[in-house]
């Protein structure tokens, strides 16, 4: 028997920066793919079975 874990980490300078940024600014910049800047560089030690694409999960709704 296994037990699969699920463990989101989440970038603190990233999170931050965004959380300081007026909404409507936030969603411009999805709509321009400007945040991708912010996205923390891959670990090799960690292992991702797939990536979510969020900023299309907000935009489509």
């Amino acid at each position: 028997m296994g037990i699969e874990t699920v463990v989101l980490l989440v970038n603190k300078k990233s999170l931050d920066e965004i959380l300081n940024s007026k909404w409507n600014h936030v969603y411009k910049m999805m709509e321009n793919a400007e945040l991708r800047h912010l996205r923390p560089e891959k670990l090799p030690r960690l292992n991702r079975t797939f990536d979510i694409d969020c900023e299309a999960e907000i935009l489509d709704w």
